[in-house]
């Protein structure tokens, strides 16, 4: 039995998934881990609002484990007959980890811009979907799991564990068999499933360039993420850049405080600053900002180029490109900076979620056919 997991932000697409393989007649059978919080909210007497969903959700992790609903999911599909098994409603990493452990399991992750799903919230009129759009992006931003506890919702870390990713931003005008999200799944569907007609499973631009920028991360002397970027035009990497210290610097955990205090290392962690806020208070050069500036130094002009992260850039970083004329941001992980998100409004630059084969499954995928 395949087990095939969807994960996504809200209003992403997740649904469209099950139509896909519908459309395709592919034999399968659905299980969802909300399932069982609805289950436990009714015997609960408790109104199935998305707000009372995810607090019992939650409440159900913290008492139970963080992968207690999909370990009660997998005992309800155990006598499933069907080869594949879609998963719907993973939440949080330990979910991940349980289902992993089980064998053949396979995570698929969606999203898409905010404003295309807050519309598509508001368009299928779900009771459960706020109406609102300050409404809708708090809930959001829970369901993603800023600011929430590990045993709460963390759709945001579980999409970075994802095997493959899709970014959902076009509506379904056309007919499903002819979109690019049918196109997606069945080619993830066809990696799965060892059917695919990639020869020999060779990687797209994307997913290389993506796979290189987790590489060149590795170099990163960052006490709290290690970031890698690279540079590309016309499929060719011009220039690549992680965080780390400016040339001739101690490492950031040997440099004191410019405060006079004794502390050292990170000032971030040092005087516990908040992710997404004061980003002047840090020793490392950031990788985006790196990836240009030794383009610079070589002489390579960065604009109309597009920069592979993975994460999305924060305001400073998001300004350096935008200035330097960088035509397209491609991340893989989200952070959490309405000052960035303001900027891409504003500029008018792309910017969207990496797709196809992650990191997580790239080695599997490609490297092992390879070598």
């Amino acid at each position: 039995m395949i087990k095939i997991g969807l994960t996504g932000t809200i209003s992403s697409g997740k649904t469209t998934v099950k139509d896909c393989f519908s459309t395709e007649n592919i034999k399968y059978e659905y299980a969802s881990l909300s399932d069982i919080v609805r289950e436990e909210a009714t015997k609960r007497n408790t109104e199935h609002t998305r707000e009372n969903l995810q607090n019992v959700g939650d409440d159900l992790r913290k008492n139970n484990g963080a992968g207690v609903l999909a370990i009660k999911t997998l005992e309800k599909i155990k006598n499933y007959n069907s080869k594949v098994v879609l998963i719907d409603g993973i939440r949080n990493p330990g979910e991940i980890e349980v289902l992993k452990k089980s064998g053949d399991f396979f995570l698929l992750a969606l999203d898409a811009p905010f404003e295309v799903r807050y519309s598509r919230a508001v368009d299928r009129a779900r009771e459960s979907d706020p109406k609102v759009r300050n409404e809708f992006k708090q809930k959001d931003l829970r369901d993603r799991g800023f600011n929430q506890p590990k045993d709460g919702q963390q759709v945001e870390k579980c999409m970075e564990s994802a095997d493959y990713t899709i970014w959902n931003e076009k509506r379904r005008e056309l007919k499903l068999k002819d979109s690019h999200i049918f196109q997606k799944v069945m080619d993830f569907y066809s990696i799965v499933t060892a059917k695919s007609k990639r020869d020999p499973f060779r990687p797209t631009f994307e997913e290389l360039f993506m796979y290189n920028a987790y590489v060149i991360s590795s170099r990163g002397t960052c006490e709290r993420r290690k970031i890698g970027s690279v540079l590309a035009k016309d499929n060719h990497m011009i220039s690549e850049g992680y965080n780390g210290q400016i040339p001739g610097s101690p490492l950031c955990k040997d440099i004191e405080s410019p405060l006079g205090d004794g502390k050292k290392g990170c000032l971030r962690n040092v005087y516990n600053v908040p992710s997404g806020e004061r980003h002047e208070l840090c020793w490392a050069v950031h990788a985006e900002k790196n990836a240009i500036l030794q383009a610079a130094k070589h002489g390579i002009v960065p604009k109309d180029t597009t920069i592979y992260t993975t994460a999305s850039p924060c305001s400073i970083c998001a300004k350096d490109l935008i200035t330097a004329g960088v035509a397209e941001i491609i991340y893989h992980a989200y952070y959490p900076d309405q000052f960035t998100e303001k900027l891409i409004d504003i500029s008018k630059i792309k910017m969207r979620r990496v797709e196809g084969v992650t990191k997580n499954m790239f080695h599997n995928v490609f490297l092992e056919k390879m070598f």
